[in-house]
């Protein structure tokens, strides 16, 4: 391409359709983006849900040690200290997880909605692919029961909440009440 062409011509995201003299936003540009968020919004949520995974398995492996009957006060001690530990880490990497997929799942809303306004010449629908699961349901009139509608990242985080304190709590009679194991 000339530089004359190079100075005249509108960026990728802009292009003018000679047919029809109007900007199209549904162009490779848009694609390509689309297409990288949405398998980096992918990624982040397998990750998200193999964190309680990996989690409960240590969580199993650390409490069998701490709570063993044969079991020293030191190796109890270390071991509840560190499923403990585990626990919060789990925590924190779940949600930070959980905050990355949901940005991206927002960038691909308003992707979509630019694309499909775009496309159909009009104002974007309320509801798209990656809106939130309650919009979705609004959109298509469906009511979810009480066990879908309870947040699962919020029932494993309280779940792995509760392996936290029950670490803690072993730890705690670990170091001043050993006796208790006996």
């Amino acid at each position: 391409m000339r530089s004359e062409e190079l100075a005249t011509s509108e960026p990728p995201h802009k292009q003018v359709s000679h047919e029809s003299n109007q900007v199209t936003r549904g162009d490779a540009f848009y694609q390509v983006m689309y297409e990288a968020v949405s398998n980096r919004r992918l990624t982040f949520d397998s990750m998200m849900w193999q964190v309680p995974v990996l989690s409960l398995t240590a969580q199993a492996f650390l409490l069998t040690i701490a709570l063993g009957a044969d079991t020293s006060q030191y190796a109890r001690s270390v071991s509840a200290g560190l499923a403990c530990v585990t626990a919060v880490m789990s925590l924190q990497l779940m949600a930070k997880h959980r905050y990355h997929e949901i940005l991206d799942a927002k960038m691909l809303e308003r992707l979509e909605k630019k694309l499909i306004a775009a496309s159909l010449d009009q104002h974007a629908p309320e509801a798209t692919a990656h809106s939130s699961p309650r919009r979705r349901a609004q959109d298509l009139e469906s009511e979810p029961n009480l066990l879908v509608k309870l947040s699962s990242y919020r029932v494993w985080l309280l779940g792995m909440s509760l392996f936290a304190l029950v670490d803690a709590i072993t730890l705690v009679f670990a170091v001043a009440h050993p006796e208790v194991f006996k």
